[in-house]
């Protein structure tokens, strides 16, 4: 009943979201009119104007919904989640301003948009700020609240009750456990393994949570049917958690239940043409705006050293497959430009590429290999493939890094380590990028990428997997 409610709660305030963009913006057009009339082409914008409100706030309210916006009620998150909204506010925006810029509405139109855009989004953000308000007032007065049980004592139960309590979770309370008594980090002892027939009953519990060590799997089926008994929720912390990933995968032959140990959210379809959609129109949104600035830096590379404006390599991209990568050359023609890494000091710059390496205008023609598909905006780095023939060898799990296409920005970039750098410590950003992916997380590192912040919790990272 409470997931169905939480169900309910998210839809309303999805709809809330489309109804306060419908209204901010029946608020806007009169004042746009008034304070900068339309003069004789009031009519013409009235048209577009109609338009506005549904496929602005559709695009709006799907993109929360894709992005799972709503769904991440963690406390702590809320700068972050106010972060999100306002960029995916802005993402809308510009996209609208490049559809009436075909259709030369801008002038107006512009006026409209940005006063829109702050009005929506903060009364938006106001909203959230008020819901989060209202539900911690409830949680302290003990509703809305889960209370749990544990069922294991072990390794797998004092990791549960520890992530409880760090992550401030406070709609769960944890009632206490059944297993060996004076255990530390389960908290409150409730009785040994055989007491949980004659105990449940009288607990006033939501829900059953099963962390039992692999040793204790005989006595699993009786705590099971004791729970089921009572009519409670059951979940399970498998005695393989440490070596799942994040989002597992099952599939069922037969009898027999197959976890695939190495599924990503990429394997989503719905997920995966998100993510090429969005790749596709920021990278052309990205080739339009910084059009000029590539023409500029074009002309400066032909004049500042003889040889070709691009730099043309082969990377290895997903599935391991290679394709050329583009880049603005930055370097003199050299023998070993398919086999060494260049560094800060690399004398094999110019002085013209070296202004264009510590600005990263060397990286836009990569904008192109987007758009054709062998990258994406976010993900790994792509290799030299004689360093990744080299890598897989000594570096575990390095190849799980081809799984998805490779970035022009990365969650291991946005950490410092590009170039010269750590490859352990590359890869395990990238496994953790790669098995944690979300649209939102995406737009955390473009934030990042782009305006130098911390708009991604590196709290959050944890090595990757050791299977």
């Amino acid at each position: 009943m409470r997931k169905r409610n939480g169900e309910i709660l998210y839809r309303i305030r999805l709809w809330a979201d489309f109804v306060i963009v419908i209204l901010s913006l029946f608020c806007v057009v009169p004042l746009s009119f008034f304070f900068g009339g339309a003069g004789g082409n009031g009519g013409q914008y009235a048209n577009v104007l109609q338009l506005m409100p549904f496929s602005y706030g559709l695009g709006i309210v799907i993109t929360y919904h894709v992005t799972g916006l709503y769904r991440h009620n963690t406390k702590g998150k809320m700068l972050d989640k106010l972060l999100i909204l306002f960029g995916i506010n802005g993402l809308w925006m510009l996209f609208q301003f490049s559809m009436l810029h075909v259709l030369q509405l801008t002038d107006f139109y512009t006026r409209v948009m940005i006063r829109h855009y702050f009005l929506s989004s903060s009364l938006i953000a106001f909203k959230e700020l008020c819901i989060k308000g209202v539900k911690a007032v409830l949680y302290q007065c003990g509703y809305l609240q889960k209370r749990y049980v544990i069922v294991g004592c072990g390794h797998l139960a004092q990791q549960y009750y520890s992530d409880i309590l760090n992550n401030k979770t406070p709609e769960i309370v944890i009632v206490g456990y059944f297993g060996a008594p004076d255990r530390q980090g389960v908290g409150c002892w409730l009785g040994e393994y055989e007491q949980l027939s004659d105990a449940l009953p009288g607990l006033d519990v939501d829900q059953v949570i099963l962390a039992m060590e692999s040793d204790e799997m005989p006595l699993m089926r009786e705590v099971i049917a004791c729970a089921d008994k009572e009519g409670l929720r059951l979940s399970l912390i498998p005695f393989l958690n440490d070596f799942l990933p994040p989002h597992v995968t099952m599939d069922i032959v037969g009898k027999s239940k197959l976890i695939d140990m190495r599924a990503t959210p990429l394997d989503n379809i719905v997920k995966k043409s998100t993510k090429r959609l969005v790749d596709l129109a920021g990278a052309l949104l990205l080739v339009i705006v910084t059009g000029p600035l590539m023409l500029a830096t074009a002309v400066g590379v032909k004049l500042s050293s003889p040889g070709p404006v691009f730099f043309k390599q082969d990377r290895v991209g997903k599935d391991q497959k290679p394709f050329r990568m583009l880049k603005f050359r930055s370097m003199r023609v050299n023998a070993s430009q398919d086999t060494a890494w260049s560094t800060d000091s690399d004398p094999r710059k110019t002085r013209f590429g070296s202004i264009i390496r510590k600005l990263s205008i060397d990286e836009l023609p990569q904008l192109f290999n987007v758009i054709k598909g062998d990258m994406s905006l976010v993900g790994p780095r792509p290799e030299i493939p004689h360093y990744v023939r080299r890598f897989k060898e000594d570096i575990p799990m390095y190849l799980i890094r081809q799984q998805v296409k490779p970035g022009m920005t990365g969650l291991a970039q946005v950490n410092g380590f590009r170039g010269d750098t750590s490859i352990e410590q590359r890869v395990k950003y990238d496994i953790w990028y790669i098995e944690n992916w979300s649209l939102e997380l995406d737009i955390k590192i473009l934030l990042e990428t782009v305006f130098r912040g911390k708009f991604v919790n590196n709290e959050e990272l944890e090595p990757a997997n050791k299977a």
